[in-house]
C-alpha cells in the first residue's frame, strides 16, 4: 500500500509538470491550429502549401544557423564567474551575429532564384526574404532563452516567449483579415513576433553579456554545439522533408492540405507528447535510484499509451466532421492523414519514453543512430510512396519511420 501512495505521488508530480510545460511550449503551436479557420476563409490550399514550404526551408536554415549554441550556454555557463558568463554570452552573440548576418543577406539576394527553384516562380522572394529575415532573429533569440532557461527564470522565459507569440498572431490576423495580405501577411507576422522577442530578449541580455570576442572561447563552443547541430538533423528530415517530396512529386495545393490534416494531427504532440517528454526527463533521473522505479516506469507507459490513444482515436473520428464546420470545401480532404499523423507522433513519445532510459544508462551513442536510421528511411518511403499514394504516401512513410525509430530504440 505504502509503494502504491509513493508511486501515485510521483505520477501526480510528473501530471503537474507536463501541464506546466504544456502551457509554456506548445502555446504558439496550439494557437496556429486554433486560428487555421480563420485563415482558411482567407487562403487557399495552395497558399498554405507554399506556407509550407517557406516555413520548412526556414526550418533546415534554423537548425545550421542556430548550430545549437544554446547548448553551449548550458554546457559552459555553470563553471564560470559572472565576469567570465558575461565573456561566454558576448562571444557566442558575436559568433551568431558575424556568421549568420553574411549568410542571410546573401539568401536574401538570391530569394527570386530560391523561389524560383522551390515554388517554381520567383514571385515568392519577398516572403522568402521575410521569413530568412525571421530565422536570423530567432537565432539571435536562442542565446536570451538559452540563458533564461539556464538561471532557471521560467516566468521571465514564460513572458518573453508569450510576448512574441501574443505580437505575430494579432498582427497577423490583422494583415490577413484586415489588410488581405494572404501569405505575406502570415510571414511578416511571424518577423514582428521575432522582433518583440528579440527586443525583450536583448533587454533581458543587457547586463549579462560583455561585448568581447574571446576566439578559444568560440572554437570550445563550436566543438560542444555543431556535432548537436547534426544529431538533430535526422528529426528535422523525419518531421519536415515530406512536404518537399509532395511539392515535386505532386502539387501545391497536396502540400497545403497535407499541412492542415498534420497539423491537426500534430495536436497529439503539441498537446500531450511533447509535453510529457519535457517533463519525463527530469522526473526518470529524479526516481531512477528507488527501488520501485522500473514498476512506476511501466505503468508511466500504461497510462501514456491509454491517454494518447483515445485522444488520438477522438481526433481522427471529429476530424473530418470539424474541417467540414470550420472550413471551405476545399480543405475537406485534409481529413484524411489525420489519423496516420497522431498516430505517428503517439509512437514518438513511446521513443521518448525509451530515450530517457537511454541517457540514464550512458548509452546516447545510439540516439543519433536510431535517427538516423529513421531518416534514411523517411527518404526512401517518400521517394517510393509520394509519387504514387501523394499525401498519403507522405503520412504512411512518417508513421513507418516512426515505428521503425521506437522499435529500434527498444532493440538497443
Amino acid at each position: 500500500m505504502r509503494n502504491r501512495l509513493v508511486m501515485f505521488k510521483e505520477l501526480r508530480g510528473l501530471l503537474s509538470q507536463t501541464f506546466v510545460y504544456g502551457l509554456s511550449t506548445g502555446f504558439g503551436k496550439l494557437m496556429a491550429v486554433f486560428l487555421m479557420p480563420i485563415y482558411m476563409r482567407f487562403l487557399s490550399p495552395s497558399d498554405y502549401g507554399v506556407l509550407a514550404i517557406v516555413a520548412v526551408t526556414t526550418g533546415f536554415m534554423s537548425v545550421f544557423l542556430s548550430m545549437s549554441l544554446k547548448s553551449s550556454i548550458f554546457r559552459f555557463y555553470y563553471d564560470r564567474d559572472e565576469k567570465a558568463r558575461k565573456q561566454l554570452v558576448g562571444t557566442i552573440f558575436l559568433l551568431i551575429v558575424f556568421v549568420n548576418l553574411p549568410v542571410v543577406s546573401l539568401l536574401i539576394f538570391f530569394a527570386s532564384h530560391i523561389s524560383k527553384w522551390l515554388l517554381d516562380s520567383g514571385a515568392y522572394w519577398i516572403i522568402f526574404s521575410v521569413s530568412f529575415v525571421s530565422v536570423f532573429l530567432g537565432s539571435i533569440n536562442v542565446i536570451s532563452l538559452g540563458l533564461l532557461r539556464a538561471e532557471g527564470k521560467a516566468r521571465y522565459y514564460s513572458i518573453i516567449v508569450n510576448s512574441g507569440t501574443l505580437t505575430s498572431i494579432i498582427v497577423s490576423i490583422m494583415l490577413v483579415v484586415v489588410f488581405k495580405k494572404g501569405v505575406l501577411g502570415i510571414v511578416l507576422g511571424s518577423l514582428s513576433g521575432a522582433a518583440v522577442l528579440c527586443g525583450l530578449g536583448t533587454f533581458f541580455l543587457k547586463d549579462k553579456i560583455a561585448f568581447s570576442f574571446d576566439k578559444a572561447l568560440a572554437m570550445d563552443s563550436l566543438s560542444y554545439s555543431i556535432p548537436l547541430m547534426f544529431a538533430a538533423l535526422p528529426v528535422v528530415i523525419l518531421t519536415m522533408s515530406d512536404r518537399f517530396f509532395l511539392k515535386w512529386y505532386s502539387a501545391i495545393d497536396q502540400v497545403g492540405l497535407y499541412t492542415i490534416g498534420y497539423k491537426i494531427g500534430n495536436l497529439i504532440q503539441l498537446g500531450v507528447v511533447w509535453p510529457f517528454i519535457l517533463a519525463w526527463g527530469p522526473f526518470v533521473i529524479s526516481i531512477s535510484n528507488k527501488p520501485n522505479h522500473k514498476h512506476i516506469y511501466a505503468k508511466v507507459l500504461d497510462y501514456y499509451l491509454i491517454i494518447s490513444l483515445l485522444l488520438t482515436l477522438g481526433i481522427s473520428i471529429l476530424a473530418k466532421d470539424i474541417l467540414m464546420w470550420v472550413a471551405p470545401p476545399a480543405f475537406w480532404n485534409a481529413y484524411r492523414v489525420v489519423i496516420l499523423v497522431a498516430l505517428s507522433y503517439t509512437i514518438y513519445g513511446v521513443f521518448g519514453i525509451l530515450n530517457a532510459g537511454i541517457y540514464i544508462t550512458k548509452k546516447t551513442k545510439y540516439v543519433p543512430i536510431t535517427t538516423g536510421v529513421a531518416a534514411v528511411l523517411n527518404l526512401a518511403l517518400n521517394y517510393l510512396l509520394i509519387p504514387i499514394f501523394g499525401m498519403m504516401g507522405a503520412a504512411t512513410a512518417t508513421l513507418i519511420s516512426f515505428a521503425a525509430m521506437t522499435l529500434l530504440m527498444a532493440l538497443l
